[in-house]
Order: structure tokens, then C-alpha cells, then sequence
């Protein structure tokens, strides 16, 4: 479990103390499952102090959200009552841990990155970084499904189909944006691989096969467990400039 400290307009002191943590004791973790049983509630408009984030080998599972001054915590659009004391009981567990907000603007630095921090041990991505393994992404749609649907299920059996019909594993699927008209829910799940897959992909797309830095100049990663000066070191390989050229800048 990790808490990463998050912006606020009003800061919590909460905040100041325990900065951002990471809970990896199993027997801690057993009792926050079982504690965490919360009341619903409706959700205030309120910025966030934390994402609190579980992973699992490496992977992140799931992400919440808490407000320490609302005093609720939001799980996949659902909100939930939650008291400061809720997450400070379980403050002796807790060490702090520190995190890097990096910018790209190269796509094959991006992927080198990307290859090299999944490889280290105890750095946890703040959001899911296997969609930059490739160079870019379209957009599919699965319509009149039932309400009830399980998106990340249908993502990974998707992703199941295409290894299987095209015979690579240079593809990753996430579910994109999703609504319910009735009894059935439209979703539409993102592709992620090369150029040339897409061009041989030709059923259901909702939006064509665009690179990563199509609208954007930059593309930003934030790590937890990784210093700046651990990314420069994993990365000197890829970040050696050639002779008479100036290193990129990254942060």
C-alpha cells in the first residue's frame, strides 16, 4: 500500500508528517481489508490529499482517493465516509518513501524508460505505465453489453483474442471510458502497439491508431521509490550524448 501525498488547496498537517508512505507488512495489510468497511455517502467537491494505492509483484491493482478535510474516501467513482484516524491508525507501519515526476519528449527514450523501471525492485508506477511500451493507441468499441459488465476483465480477455488471432504479444489492451443506456453498457477499450498492427486491425474502431505525443509535446511519468538520481543512473546507457551534443534535460 502506498499513500502519495497530492496537492491541495487547503493542506492537510497530516500531510506534513507522514508525506508520502509506503505499507508493505502482509499482516497490516489483512487488517486494512477488514477494517476499511465504510459507510456510502454522497461525494462532496473536495481536491484530494492522498492516493492511497495496492499493488501487488510490482503491479498497481487499485487506486482511492481520500479527502482529509471532507473526510471521505472514493472508490471507482463511489464514495465512502473516512476519518483522519481511519489512516493514522496504522501510522507505526508506515515509511515514507520518496517519488520523481519525469518528462519525455522522445518516444524511444520513453520506452527505454519504461523497460528499465518495471525491471527495478520496490519502484511502483503511479499509474500504469505499459501502455508507453508501445509507440501509440486506437480506440476500440464493444456495444449492448450487459450493465454489469466487468471492463478489466473484458480488457485482458480482448487482449487474449488478438495474441490468439494475429499471433503477437506486441499489443496491450485498457479499458478506456464507458456508459450504461438501460440494460447495457457501451465501453470502448484502448489499444495499445505499433503503427503497423493497427493497419492490419480492421473491426469496431471507434478512433484510428495516433502516437503518444499526437497532441501533447510531453509525455510526464511519475515513479514512487525511484529518485531522480536513480532514473539518471538506470537510464546513462540511453542518456549518453554523442560527441558535441548536449544531454537532454529531463526532470
Amino acid at each position: 500500500m502506498v499513500g502519495v501525498s497530492l496537492h491541495n488547496a487547503k493542506i492537510h498537517p497530516v500531510q506534513d508528517t507522514l508525506a508520502t508512505f509506503i505499507c508493505k507488512d502482509v499482516n497490516t495489510l489483512k487488517r486494512v481489508q477488514q477494517d476499511w468497511d465504510f459507510s456510502p455517502m454522497f461525494e462532496d467537491v473536495c481536491d484530494y490529499h492522498y492516493a492511497i494505492k495496492f499493488y501487488q509483484n510490482g503491479e498497481l491493482k487499485k487506486t482511492l482517493r481520500v479527502n482529509l478535510v471532507c473526510n471521505y474516501i472514493l472508490v471507482e467513482g463511489a464514495a465512502y465516509d473516512f476519518e483522519v484516524s481511519d489512516l493514522l491508525k496504522y501510522r507505526p507501519y508506515y515509511r515514507q518513501i520518496n517519488w520523481s515526476r519525469i518528462t519525455f519528449k522522445d518516444q524511444e527514450v520513453l520506452k527505454q524508460a519504461v523497460k528499465r523501471i518495471e525491471a527495478l525492485p520496490n519502484v511502483y508506477p503511479y499509474f500504469d505505465f505499459k501502455p508507453y511500451l508501445f509507440s501509440g493507441f486506437f480506440t476500440v468499441r464493444m456495444d449492448r453489453l450487459p450493465w454489469n459488465a466487468n471492463r478489466d476483465s473484458l480488457a485482458r480477455a480482448f487482449r487474449k483474442q488478438l495474441i490468439q488471432d494475429y499471433q503477437t504479444r506486441e499489443v496491450y489492451v485498457a479499458p478506456g471510458f464507458y456508459f450504461v443506456q438501460g440494460d447495457y453498457q457501451q465501453v470502448r477499450l484502448e489499444v495499445y502497439c505499433e503503427k503497423s498492427f493497427y493497419e492490419e486491425y480492421e473491426e469496431d474502431i471507434q478512433a484510428p491508431w495516433r502516437s503518444h505525443f499526437e497532441y501533447i509535446d510531453q509525455v510526464q511519468l511519475i515513479v514512487v521509490g525511484l529518485s531522480k538520481e536513480g532514473y539518471q543512473k538506470i537510464m546513462e546507457p540511453v542518456l549518453k550524448p554523442k560527441e558535441g551534443e548536449i544531454p537532454p534535460q529531463k526532470e
